[in-house]
C-alpha cells in the first residue's frame, strides 16, 4: 500500500513538472551574420525578434543551425515549423507558407574607395554596364542583371566578394547592407574606412519566416506567432532589438 502512494505521488509531482514546461517550437536558420549565426549573442538580430515572439506565444524557441539547403529541404519535409529569414517568391509559395513581415533588409553595391575615387551613381541597372560586378552564385538579381547586360562574376559567399573588392579584382560587389558592414569589420577592421556603398537598393528584401505546410497545426501556430509579433512591436520590445544593433527603425 506504501508502495503504491508512492508512486501515485511521483506520478502527481511529474505531472505538475511537465505541465509547468513550456512547449518547444522548433525553427532552422543558418549562418547570415549579424541577422542570425549561432557564434552571435542571442544568435542575431533576427532570431532575437524570433525569441521574444515565440516567448511571446508563451512557447520557447529551440533553434537548429544548418547549411542554407538543408534548412529548406528539411523544413519543407515538417521537421520544423518554419525556417529564416525567407523572402517571399512565387516559388517559394509553391511549397510554403510565410509569417508576416519580420524586416526589410536592403541589397546595396559596395565599392573600393581607393579604387574608384568617385562613388558610381546610377538610375538604371544599365548605368551600371561600365563596371565589373560580384555576386553570389544562387542570389535573385542575377536574372536581371544578365537581362540589362552588366559584367559580372559569382562566388559561393558574400565574404568571398569583399575580399575581392579589397584587392581590386571587382568595382563593385552586391551585397546586404548590414550583412556587408559586418564582414568589412570582422576582415578589415583597421581599414573600414576604405570602403563605401552606393545608397540606390538593387533590390529590398522582406525577411520572414518560412513556415512548413506540413508542420502539424501551422496555420494556427502562424496566427499565434503573427499576433505575439505584432504585440512585442507595440510593447516596444521590436524597437529596442533595432537600437540594441544599431539598427533604424520607423515606428508603425
Amino acid at each position: 500500500m506504501q508502495t503504491i502512494i508512492m508512486i501515485m505521488i511521483c506520478v502527481i509531482f511529474n505531472s505538475i513538472a511537465f505541465a509547468g514546461q513550456k512547449e518547444e517550437l522548433p525553427l532552422a536558420t543558418g549562418e547570415w551574420p549579424p541577422y542570425t549565426s549561432k557564434e552571435l549573442n542571442g544568435y542575431g538580430f533576427i532570431s532575437q525578434i524570433i525569441t521574444e515572439t515565440v516567448q511571446e506565444m508563451g512557447m520557447v524557441p529551440k533553434y537548429t543551425f544548418y547549411p542554407w539547403k538543408r534548412v529548406e529541404k528539411m523544413t519543407q519535409a515538417g521537421m520544423y515549423f518554419g525556417a529564416f529569414p525567407y523572402a517571399v517568391t512565387k516559388e517559394r509559395l509553391e511549397s510554403f507558407d510565410f509569417s508576416d513581415l519580420i524586416f526589410e533588409n536592403k541589397t546595396i553595391l559596395f565599392y573600393n574607395k581607393t579604387n574608384l575615387k568617385q562613388k558610381p551613381e546610377w538610375k538604371t541597372l544599365t548605368d551600371l554596364k561600365p563596371f565589373l560586378i560580384g555576386g553570389v552564385n544562387g542570389y535573385s538579381y542575377i536574372p536581371d542583371f544578365k537581362t540589362a547586360g552588366l559584367k559580372a562574376e559569382y562566388v559561393t559567399v558574400d565574404e568571398q566578394n569583399i575580399k575581392k573588392l579589397y584587392h581590386k579584382r571587382i568595382d563593385l560587389a552586391v551585397i546586404d547592407l548590414l550583412v556587408g558592414w559586418e564582414i568589412i569589420q570582422k576582415l578589415y577592421p583597421q581599414e573600414i574606412s576604405k570602403f563605401g556603398t552606393v545608397e540606390k537598393a538593387i533590390k529590398s528584401g522582406n525577411s520572414h519566416v518560412m513556415i512548413s505546410n506540413k508542420y502539424p497545426n501551422n496555420q494556427f501556430l502562424k496566427k499565434q506567432f503573427n499576433f505575439a509579433l505584432e504585440t512585442i512591436k507595440h510593447k516596444g520590445i521590436y524597437y529596442r532589438i533595432h537600437q540594441k544593433y544599431g539598427i533604424p527603425s520607423t515606428k508603425e
